[in-house]
């Protein structure tokens, strides 16, 4: 899962020699990374106003997709062809500061995980990233 919603989790595990890395994550904070599995998994999260911004920073720093202002950047080209959004839609846009809370959400399909057995021994190695 954690391949397929981040290029940074993908070239991670695909470098690891290991079966069963063990990953530590410098500087990424245990709320932020629930809500971004949570983000992964489930396609929307809520998050406090006051966590977004360190929030926002750490889906960035791990690249996910559907958080990422490369994918924002992407979207503002897209648009650059239309005609200006009515009022009515740029409403639709913004977001609820007034509210206490964030709700991201985003359309992602839960990937099918791969099932068969290994028989191999469990190992696991540190990866450290910084």
């Amino acid at each position: 899962v954690l391949s397929v919603c981040s290029p940074y989790f993908m070239r991670l595990f695909k470098v690891n020699p290991c079966k069963h890395p063990i990953v530590i994550l410098k500087d990424v904070g245990y709320k932020d990374l629930s809500g971004l599995l949570q983000f992964m998994y489930r396609g929307e999260v809520n998050v406090y106003q006051e966590e977004l911004a360190n929030f926002l920073k750490t889906a960035e720093l791990l690249q996910v997709k559907g958080l990422t202002s490369n994918e924002s950047q992407a979207a503002a080209k897209e648009e650059e062809g239309k005609p200006p959004p009515s009022p009515q839609e740029e409403k639709k846009k913004q977001i609820p500061w007034s509210s206490s809370a964030v709700t991201i959400s985003g359309k992602r399909k839960r990937p099918e995980l791969d099932q068969t057995n290994s028989n191999s021994p469990n190992r696991s190695c540190e990866t450290s990233t910084t």
